[in-house]
């Protein structure tokens, strides 16, 4: 198979232990993308089978169809289904994600068509289905039971990104070849740039085989970077993702045999597995710590833009990039002298967005008027509302780690477990309903020693304080200053983190 029709699912929720922080409970859902057959008879199937591995030992497979004589909406059209399985161990749990997704393109023009795709993890179910008109993708979605639909639509100059191995002419990989894009995103329900691009040639030894000479095919998108090993025919041996996870192509009895769930934790726990030891000064109190500067390297995404809470700045580019932050950390005032915002409107437009329902935050759910009610008792001001939640939140989660799936604030409602990412999500739906801006901070945090990674809330409390992160999962007083924001605004921006996940090298400053 050629590398031009997967589509993928990337997933990196984070974690936390039952007494702190830890770092991801799954690490990635791989599906379909950059995936086809090179030059097949019309009408022909074709499957194959690939094994999932970490650095220590096997955790799944994935299992490629691809039929090129199929039918969409009663017109020829090339379908390719995905079903992959990953099982990993995370804080103690063995978290297992299931996902199948299955695309449509146009047999001539590679030109997608439609997608359907499905995931579950500790029995949570999200279902989206996509179909593709000329200039706009129409989506339907079930993420745990909340609908959501909509209908996006392409800028001026801006295409779809097609799948030329669907066409009727053969796919053969160049060096320089590079073909870019727009393509809906399930996991946020929104249209993302992509490219792939033909890198050079490599003698590659895949598994202890014999080295062989393939091409390096890399895609890159807001989802992630996945580098696939092409043979000169257009058949994808090895693709490898962040954390030196890979999927090697094997017979089919290889790929589908698992290994047990006492093999998968004596393997190391993924938690532990993706902590990042920092270098440089040490910092003797981290919960109390107010002020600290670093220096990051290895960060290929965009990092959040200075505010009051962190500054940054940026030297060289590439592999030489440095970002240097500075955090200072300060506790959420005893009042910020302003009251809550009574509708959406009244506030000031940049922070309209913050005070909105989004996909996973469903602040608009009646059930979230009436815990907004409960949790702030009256309180109307800013600040102390958000006390009031902060604290009402961490009373209401019980901290557990079996649950390793992206879950919406509703579904958090009716489940009220889980780790960082929950109380974060449900913290800033409460918050929202009640008139606080709050925006959702992922990055990482100092914990016995090394970095983990982590979700918190930043909150609005007017314009003389600005934002202050605040920690609801540990119940402290403020979040300190190693906590270092990577990503802002949503929880499903965890999404641009996960891809340097691996490469993160951190330096404490004075």
């Amino acid at each position: 198979m050629n590398p031009f029709s997967y589509a993928r699912e990337f997933t990196h929720p984070m974690t936390k232990s039952s007494d702190f922080l830890s770092t991801m409970s799954r690490l990635l859902v791989l599906a379909t993308f950059l995936l086809s057959l090179p030059c097949l008879a019309w009408g022909a199937v074709e499957e194959e089978y690939f094994g999932i591995y970490l650095p220590s030992g096997k955790v799944g497979y994935m299992h490629v169809r691809k039929d090129t004589g199929a039918v969409y909406a009663g017109k020829p059209a090339v379908c390719t289904e995905n079903e992959t399985q990953i099982s990993i161990s995370v804080l103690g749990n063995v978290a297992k994600t299931v996902s199948k997704t299955v695309s449509y393109n146009d047999p001539k023009t590679g030109a997608p068509l439609a997608t359907q795709a499905r995931s579950e993890a500790a029995g949570r179910v999200t279902t989206v289905s996509a179909t593709y008109a000329d200039r706009t993708v129409s989506y339907v979605a079930d993420i745990q039971g909340s609908k959501k639909s909509g209908t996006l639509t392409l800028k001026p100059g801006e295409s779809f990104l097609s799948d030329p191995s669907s066409g009727a002419e053969s796919f053969v990989p160049k060096v320089g070849m590079e073909i870019g894009g727009k393509t809906f995103v399930a996991e946020t329900l929104r249209l993302a740039d992509e490219k792939v691009s033909v890198l050079r040639k490599e003698s590659v030894v895949i598994a202890g085989a014999k080295s062989a000479e393939l091409f390096v095919v890399q895609d890159r998108s807001e989802m992630g970077t996945v580098t696939m090993f092409v043979t000169p025919e257009g058949e994808t041996l090895l693709l490898r993702f962040a954390l030196g996870m890979e999927a090697r192509k094997e017979p089919k009895n290889i790929a589908l045999r698992l290994p047990s769930a006492e093999e998968i934790s004596q393997r190391g726990d993924l938690a532990i597995v993706v902590g990042i030891t920092p270098t440089g000064e040490p910092v003797k109190n981290p919960r109390t710590a107010s002020s600290i500067r670093y220096k990051l390297r290895g960060s290929t995404g965009e990092l959040p833009v200075s505010d009051n809470r962190q500054g940054i700045t940026i030297a060289g580019t590439g592999n030489d990039r440095i970002a240097t932050l500075a955090v200072t950390a300060k506790p959420l005032p005893s009042a910020a002298g302003m009251p809550r915002f009574a509708r959406t409107g009244d506030a000031p437009a940049d922070l309209r967005p913050f005070l909105s329902p989004s996909d996973y935050v469903s602040s608009d759910d009646p059930a979230f008027a009436v815990l907004a009610k409960d949790a702030t008792d009256g309180e109307t001001d800013l600040a102390k509302a958000s006390a009031r939640i902060a604290d009402f939140v961490h009373r209401t989660i019980v901290s557990d780690s079996s649950i390793a799936v992206l879950r919406t604030a509703s579904d958090i409602n009716k489940d009220r477990r889980g780790v960082c990412r929950e109380y974060t999500t449900f913290f800033t739906a409460i918050a929202r309903n009640a008139g606080i801006p709050t925006r959702v901070c992922v990055g990482v945090v100092l914990v016995d020693g090394a970095f983990v990674y982590h979700a918190w809330p930043e909150v609005w409390v007017g314009p003389k304080n600005g934002w202050v992160a605040l920690e609801p999962t540990w119940g402290r007083p403020f979040a300190d200053a190693t906590h270092i924001k990577l990503a802002q605004g949503e929880i499903t921006d965890l999404y641009r983190v996960a891809d340097d996940m691996g490469r993160y090298k951190i330096e404490v400053l004075k």
